[in-house]
């Protein structure tokens, strides 16, 4: 596409929504060979080549801007968005408070810790999904932990609006620093606060929107006093702040309208 693009002499935009190669070494846990230095050569050719280079968060651009030498005026950030809406708070039917995730369990997302050493009977554990972690959850056999294996959307949606709490859990690296899951987006629509680790440019959001709770390196101890400290009262004023915070920066045509600007400046 980059090479058609050149020989008829039209502008690119580069979307980038994860930096590979180097996000193989992470998720995969591939090493780097003379593969992965080729795709290096090609990736800073493409950005070089690129009239303008949109990212999800500052931190990915600052990494492409260091590691790349690239000149920040030409990237700009661009985040994910929701066009899901629901401005009505549910009320809770029962004192146990619920936390839900829905998604793959690889050792990527990291389940497993943020659960083994949650240590609080007050709160339950909805998990839909698959993946290598799956068997290393169910073995804990803890009694407030609900697994329901693969699900359809319509199931993951309802454990979503049922939930007081959703789940956006990374492991703990550099690279995922600079990554916002997709599921933030559409939890915030929902009015669900969010518990979350990893994520420095969700981290500085909740500094100023108070929409969740941050496992800042996530050791047993922390781990149990984040979740010890949430109370019915954090979560309601947490879900009115998610949402405000959908409202003002992450509702699709907010994004729409930002990504049409920069579209404008290069035509």
């Amino acid at each position: 596409i980059f090479i058609i693009s050149k020989l008829l002499k039209k502008k690119i935009i580069l979307d980038v929504r994860d930096l590979w190669p180097e996000s193989a070494i992470e998720v995969v846990n591939t090493k780097k060979s003379i593969v992965y230095n080729i795709l290096i050569i090609l990736v800073k050719w493409m950005y070089c080549e690129s009239e303008l280079i949109t990212v999800i968060s500052k931190i990915m651009k600052n990494t492409i801007v260091k590691d790349y030498d690239i000149d920040k005026n030409r990237i700009y950030v661009v985040h994910n968005f929701s066009n899901i809406k629901n401005s009505i708070l549910e009320n809770k039917n029962n004192d146990k408070i619920k936390i839900s995730y829905t998604g793959i369990l690889t050792d990527a997302q990291d389940i497993y810790n943020l659960i083994k050493y949650s240590n609080n009977k007050n709160i339950e554990w909805h998990i839909a999904g698959i993946g290598d972690q799956f068997n290393k959850i169910k073995e804990l056999n803890f009694l407030n932990v609900f697994l329901y294996g693969y699900k359809d959307k319509v199931f993951c949606d309802e454990l979503i609006i049922s939930s007081d709490i959703c789940l956006v859990p990374l492991k703990e690296s550099k690279l995922f620093e600079m990554a916002i899951p997709s599921k933030f987006f559409e939890y915030i629509s929902l009015n669900k606060p969010i518990l979350f680790n990893t994520s420095l440019e969700l981290k500085e959001l909740n500094d100023e929107y108070n929409f969740g709770w941050y496992v800042d390196n996530p050791t047993q101890e922390n781990i149990e006093n984040v979740i010890n400290s949430i109370t019915l009262e954090d979560i309601k004023i947490k879900s009115q702040n998610a949402y405000k915070l959908f409202e003002e920066k992450f509702e699709q045509s907010i994004v729409c309208e930002q990504l049409h600007q920069i579209i404008k400046s290069i035509v």
